[in-house]
């Protein structure tokens, strides 16, 4: 959330769990604690939550990330993200 861009190749090596998500879906709201576990009990074993919001604009996923205490990087999705989940039936939120 800190407003740059997200290289997938920066995490080589690793295994990644990307979440398609949003502030306003209620069971993103609830799976995210267990991926906030997962990512303090796996990380340091080569293992990677990535968030990828689906909400509008950055705002109450900031406040979201801090309510949650979400320790994984976090980017906000657009059309062309939206586009490519369609293609892989990774349309209803929560996608993971």
């Amino acid at each position: 959330m800190a407003g740059g861009q997200l290289a997938l190749s920066a995490y080589r090596g690793k295994v990644i769990l990307l979440d398609f998500w949003a502030t306003w879906c209620d069971p993103c709201r609830d799976q995210t604690p267990g991926f906030v576990d997962l990512q303090t009990k796996f990380g340091d074993r080569g293992f990677q939550v990535i968030g990828v919001s689906m909400d509008d604009g950055p705002e109450p996923v900031r406040d979201f990330y801090q309510r949650f205490k979400m320790n994984y990087p976090v980017v906000m999705g657009n059309a062309k993200i939206a586009n490519f989940t369609e293609e892989f039936s990774a349309y209803r939120l929560p996608s993971w």
